[in-house]
């Protein structure tokens, strides 16, 4: 994550030699992102599209350069710098997604007969309009709907930047990376909640709980081996410190040998000890 303060943005406005020296060097940046992306040593000519959100998005005007590689599910898939421009401040920051993707729908591209490959870049800027109107309500958690969403993730009431990661969880699922705010200022990973449990495990399959207070991580293990690990809200102790999170229960799938049956087996955790609360027989 890179963040820089300064007076103006760089995209959607391309016209000066000065911004087009910008998203030059971050088409660079963006040709060194997308070969780490596929596991290659090549050196990619940049070719990405640029991507002007053109309504303003809790307080910030949203610009994307991006490199489209992978069509699957009737979405596009690719490596991507996100800015985020404050408006009334004015500062900047930059975000990286590698699995950034919108629906096949949305974008002015041609696709092969088969749904499978771009076939060609019809428009290199475009211009989209972000409707939260399609990310669901404040009491759900979880969607594909739009590349990123604001959402209070850990009960302070100070919403999270998440970033929508396709096909990068589970089983194919959607991954979830959320960035935290200190003011008007995103926290770098390091003092934020990024890197940190239960928020580094999010994806579609997880749940946010807003009237318990609770973090459900659901992790698929094939037929009996499933697992789920709920952490409770521990709030801040004074204004000083943030809110976290503690493992209170953990529920596992298990197969008896004997008997080849399967069984949920319910665990409350103590620090790092797992007391037995229930075993029952599960199909």
């Amino acid at each position: 994550m890179n963040l820089l303060n300064r007076s103006q943005g760089i995209i959607p406005t391309l016209g000066t030699t000065l911004k087009r020296l910008r998203l030059f060097t971050l088409s660079i940046a963006l040709t060194v992102i997308s070969a780490c992306a596929a596991g290659q040593t090549t050196y990619y000519e940049p070719n990405g599209v640029t991507i002007a959100y053109t309504n303003e998005i809790k307080g910030y005007s949203v610009s994307v350069l991006w490199k489209p590689l992978v069509v699957s599910n009737n979405r596009t898939i690719g490596p991507a710098i996100l800015e985020f421009y404050k408006i009334d401040e004015p500062y900047s920051f930059y975000l990286t997604n590698n699995h950034f993707g919108l629906e096949n729908s949305m974008l002015p591209f041609s696709y092969s007969e088969d749904g499978l490959s771009i076939t060609s870049f019809n428009k290199y800027e475009i211009n989209l309009e972000y409707n939260e109107d399609d990310l669901g309500t404040d009491y759900s958690f979880g969607t594909t709907n739009a590349p990123f969403f604001f959402q209070d993730l850990d009960f302070d009431k100070i919403e999270e930047l998440v970033l929508v990661e396709i096909e990068n969880g589970q089983r194919g699922v959607a991954s979830f990376k959320a960035y935290k705010f200190d003011g008007s200022e995103l926290l770098p990973d390091r003092n934020g909640i990024t890197t940190i449990e239960p928020f580094n495990s999010l994806d579609e399959m997880s749940k946010v709980d807003y009237l318990t207070k609770r973090i459900t991580i659901y992790n698929s293990g094939g037929n009996c081996a499933n697992s789920y690990e709920i952490y409770k809200l521990q709030p801040a102790k004074n204004e000083y410190e943030g809110n976290s999170f503690v493992l209170e229960t953990v529920i596992e799938e298990q197969i008896e040998e004997k008997s080849n049956k399967c069984y949920e087996l319910t665990y409350s955790v103590i620090g790092q000890s797992k007391k037995l609360l229930s075993k029952m027989e599960i199909n």
